[in-house]
C-alpha cells in the first residue's frame, strides 16, 4: 500500500467530545506512532466519509470495502465471471480504494 486516506471526523456532541477527552492520551499516542508510517507511504487526511468519497472518484478509484456481515459477498468471483490472470476469475481494478471501518464496527453503510 501507498496511500492511506484517513478519515478522522471531529467529535460532535459534548458527551462525544467528552469521551475524546478521556481517550486523549491514548489517541496522542496512538498518533505519534502512526506519523512515522508517513516516511513510507502517502497519508491524506479528511473530515467526512463524504469529502473522501468525491476524492476517489475524482481520483478514478473504485471502492471496495470490507464486510463480514451475512450480506457479504465473496471477493472469488462466480464460476461464470471474467477470466484473471492467476485463473481465479477475480479481476482487480486497476485503481482500488479498500475501506477498512473501525475495529469495534467495521465500514457503516
Amino acid at each position: 500500500m501507498q496511500h492511506i486516506w484517513l478519515i478522522d471526523p471531529q467529535p460532535q456532541t459534548a458527551s462525544s467530545a467528552q469521551a475524546f477527552a478521556a481517550d486523549a492520551h491514548e489517541l496522542n499516542e496512538h498518533n505519534a506512532f502512526a506519523r512515522k508510517a508517513t516516511d513510507w507511504t502517502t497519508i491524506r487526511e479528511f473530515s467526512s466519509t463524504a469529502e473522501c468519497l468525491v476524492a476517489l472518484k475524482a481520483a478514478g478509484r473504485t471502492l471496495w470495502a470490507t464486510d463480514l456481515s451475512q450480506h457479504a459477498r465473496c471477493l472469488r468471483a462466480p464460476s461464470d465471471g471474467p477470466a484473471s490472470p492467476d485463473g481465479s476469475g477475480l479481476v482487480v481494478p486497476e485503481k482500488l480504494a479498500i475501506a477498512f471501518g473501525t475495529e469495534s464496527v467495521g465500514c457503516t453503510e
